[in-house]
């Protein structure tokens, strides 16, 4: 009986949120820096996409943590 309760749902749905937030804002902004370059003709080598992408990762998490330090 007690195994079947309706809070399940509700501790995914927080997770879920975790996941989705960021990875479409990720996509987001990777879509718009390629199509930058790609308008522009220019070639991006590896290491370039490397920091580009450790600073979206650097720049989420530095907001995340400002606004779950704001609600403090």
């Amino acid at each position: 009986m007690l195994r079947h309760h309706k809070w399940r749902l509700l501790s995914v749905i927080p997770l879920v949120i975790l996941v989705i937030g960021p990875t479409t804002i990720g996509v987001i902004t990777s879509g718009l820096i390629a199509l930058t370059f790609a308008t522009a003709d220019k070639s991006i080598n590896c290491w370039h996409s490397m920091i580009l992408g450790c600073s979206q990762t650097a720049f989420i998490v530095l907001f995340s943590f400002i606004r779950i330090l704001a609600t403090l």
